[in-house]
């Protein structure tokens, strides 16, 4: 697969081992409608997208991880920090509901990752997601999100992706896990490096392997 769509649900077995298989669910959470941007956590307000998530949740069967973050869209859609803080309080409220609805029914429910914005790179650490307006974003949904009890771990990304952050060497500005190629970059040098994803994936791995 070249390109993960914003919309991704797939069933993966190894091809070694036929009774070995996961499922992998990746929801777009910039916006409501998975065509659009710059909504983040103001998506939540929408009931359709709100009853689209709680289906993967209303089963006998939910997932047994859930990684989660808020994101660059944030930084766009929140003026400041006062009104991302009412988004993020009902954010972490809608979590809280839909988890506290699995454990009601006596099913375990999944273990939750907070997975940490990225800090944008190049130019776009002067636009409107800049990394010190995504930082103070990236505390104020964690803190909402423990005040509800809804986290178990927490993956600092931002931290992970800001030695990077100053050229475009490893990212495009806003996306590091562009696939390297032998073509002119953001910066006008040939070829990038997207190794700031890869590690992100040993990290996740290590996570939820370590049960």
């Amino acid at each position: 697969m070249a390109t993960v769509p914003r919309l991704f649900d797939m069933n993966i077995t190894n091809p070694n081992n036929k009774i070995q298989s996961l499922r992998i669910t990746s929801v777009f959470n910039g916006h409501y409608n998975h065509t659009g941007n710059y909504q983040g956590l103001n998506s939540l307000y929408n009931d359709a997208y709100r009853d689209y998530l709680k289906q993967y949740f209303s089963g006998d069967i939910v997932p047994d991880t859930l990684i989660m973050n808020s994101g660059l869209h944030d930084g766009v859609y929140w003026p400041n920090l006062r009104r991302f803080t009412k988004g993020a309080q009902d954010a972490a409220s809608f979590w809280a509901e839909v988890l506290d609805g699995v454990r009601r029914r006596n099913i375990v429910g999944p273990e939750v990752i907070y997975r940490t914005t990225v800090a944008t790179g190049g130019y776009a650490r002067r636009l409107v997601f800049n990394p010190n307006k995504m930082e103070a974003f990236n505390g104020v949904f964690l803190d909402k999100l423990r005040q509800f009890g809804v986290i178990d771990h927490v993956v600092d990304h931002f931290d992970m992706t800001y030695p990077w952050h100053y050229d475009n060497r490893c990212n495009d500005g806003v996306h590091y896990g562009r696939a390297p190629a032998k073509m002119r970059w953001r910066d006008g040098e040939i070829g990038h490096q997207y190794f700031v994803d890869l590690m992100l994936c040993h990290v996740l791995l290590n996570l939820l392997c370590a049960r």
